[in-house]
Formats: structure tokens, C-alpha cells, sequence
């Protein structure tokens, strides 16, 4: 882009979404898109945010068995000296998984917002923070989350079929909001929201 400044690297921020240049082509080449068969995923810039100019809509479309998400790199940055993934959102309210991801050491370390009510119950934004030692291995339960090599983040959704509804012919549309996806230090032991 011409003329306009150089974004500034820290490294304990996932992302603010404000160092695209308000382009979602620019955002698209940050982040990459994961579906299974049947689903679509449409991240773009969104108005609705927690600080800056911008934040992050994420718009899906899942069918059962379904899932969406996006992934960045983070080139094994050290994160060492926080102990927790702080970010802010806006629930849709719908029923499905909602997965925050990180990679670390060679391991995928998972955290499922949706097993948790007061996320469930929210129905407006919220800043939630999430200790290191909340992360679970997705492919290895005795897996050690290492702060000392993050290698990438994402945000996923998986569809979880209501009882009694047609596998053939269900679907889920809706999109959720994040921003400020960074790492913090926090002194909270367990994941904690709060209405923002």
C-alpha cells in the first residue's frame, strides 16, 4: 500500500485487525481458511470491535459433521513471560463448538468456549481470558503447552447436531465477532468473561 505506514510487529499480539488497511484481500493473506465439505467461511473486516477500527467477522455456514476455521502463523514467537490468551468477542448465541487454538512445540492445544455458561448465556460482547494452563492437547492429552514456541493460532467452529434434526438437511448460519487477540499476564487460575 502506498503512502501508508508500516505495521508495528509485537509479538504477544495475535492480531487487532486494524494492519490491513481496512482490505479484507490484505487479511485473507494473514490468515487461512480451513472447511470441511459442505461448509463456507467468509472472514472480513468488521465495525464491530473492541478497539481500533476494526475487528474481525467471522460468517460461517456449517452442516452436520461440519466445521470452519481460520489459522495464522506465528512463527514460533516466545510468549514465555505471560501465562494467558486474552481476547474479545461477540457470542451469536447459536449451538455449535467453538474452539480457540493454539499450536506450540509441534502440539495443538485446544480450549472449547461452548462447554462454558457464561459464555453460552452471553448475549453481548465479552473480554474472555484464558491461562495457558486451561489449553488441553487436541491429538495428545500429556501434551506440554510451550509458551516458549508459539507456532500459530486459530479460531474454529464444529456443528453439533441437535437431537432429533436431519443430518441431511441441517444447517447453521450466523457469524461471531472477535478482536484484540493477544498475550497477556493475568493473575485468573481458570477462564474467566466479562461483559465489555
Amino acid at each position: 500500500k502506498f503512502n501508508m505506514p508500516e505495521p508495528v510487529y509485537v509479538p504477544t499480539v495475535v492480531d487487532t485487525f486494524d494492519d490491513y488497511y481496512g482490505d479484507n484481500e490484505v487479511l485473507n493473506t494473514s490468515w487461512s481458511i480451513g472447511k470441511g465439505t459442505g461448509c463456507t467461511l467468509a472472514p472480513s473486516l468488521s465495525d464491530k470491535k473492541y478497539a481500533g477500527k476494526y475487528g474481525l467477522e467471522f460468517k460461517y455456514n456449517l452442516v452436520a459433521g461440519g466445521y470452519i476455521g481460520v489459522t495464522k502463523s506465528l512463527n514460533n514467537v516466545d510468549w514465555s513471560k505471560q501465562n494467558a490468551l486474552q481476547l474479545w468477542t461477540i457470542p451469536d448465541g447459536k449451538n455449535k463448538k467453538v474452539v480457540i487454538q493454539v499450536t506450540s512445540g509441534g502440539n495443538v492445544f485446544e480450549v472449547y468456549l461452548n462447554d462454558y455458561e457464561a459464555y453460552n448465556k452471553a448475549t453481548g460482547p465479552i473480554l474472555v481470558t484464558i491461562p495457558f494452563s486451561s489449553f488441553v492437547g487436541r491429538d495428545d492429552a500429556n501434551a506440554v503447552f510451550d509458551s516458549t514456541k508459539i507456532e500459530g493460532f486459530g479460531l474454529w467452529c464444529n456443528t453439533i447436531l441437535p437431537e432429533g434434526a436431519d443430518a441431511d438437511t441441517y444447517k447453521l448460519i450466523g457469524s461471531i465477532y472477535y478482536d484484540d487477540i493477544k498475550a497477556i499476564t493475568s493473575k485468573e487460575t481458570s477462564i474467566s468473561f466479562t461483559k465489555k
